[in-house]
């Protein structure tokens, strides 16, 4: 695992998750990302077929690339999966416990789609020397920022010749 991952989930261990849902200052800043006005809206956008859409294609866009233009990296691929998971999944438990026993998010989220979401920015960042993803670069920056992303607006382009540059992500 590259440092900058492993970085990343150091930053996410002290984050106070959820700490900022229902602020807009952050959203105020870029243009790019909608506010989401509660925990009702925001689960059920995560857990939209248009949002886990996007999250598919964001994770194809990267692996589409690595396919193309780095195939020996791209059979690390599975490897790499198998050694972020475990660790990020503790994670991801342990401080969903924390942001529901301080109030900071309902009971009823599950750890899916915040395991989803961070695995797919994990693996972006891993990769991110070879490809930039901006979709898991938002993402990654709405979780570090104490907000909940969890849905998007806008078409992705199939042969990702626009990727995410046309689209706005919903987040809470």
């Amino acid at each position: 695992m590259h440092q900058k991952t492993v970085q990343f989930l150091e930053n996410l261990r002290s984050t106070d998750w959820f700490c900022n849902v229902g602020r807009g200052e952050y959203l105020a800043t870029d243009g790019d990302l909608l506010a989401v006005g509660s925990w009702e809206d925001a689960i059920a956008l995560s857990n939209s077929e248009i949002y886990e859409d996007a999250l598919r294609e964001a994770m194809n866009e990267i692996t589409v690339s690595l396919h193309r233009h780095f195939p020996s990296e791209y059979m690390r691929w599975n490897e790499t999966v198998r050694e972020i998971k475990p660790k990020l999944a503790s994670l991801v438990e342990e401080k969903l416990r924390e942001s529901v026993r301080s109030g900071r998010a309902p009971v009823v989220l599950t750890s899916e789609p915040c395991l989803s979401d961070l695995l797919g920015a994990c693996m972006a960042i891993e990769y991110s020397d070879l490809f930039d993803s901006l979709y898991f670069r938002k993402l990654a920056n709405s979780y570090l920022g104490g907000h909940f992303p969890c849905g998007w607006e806008g078409a992705v382009s199939e042969d990702f010749t626009e990727g995410f540059k046309t689209g706005k992500m919903y987040v809470y």
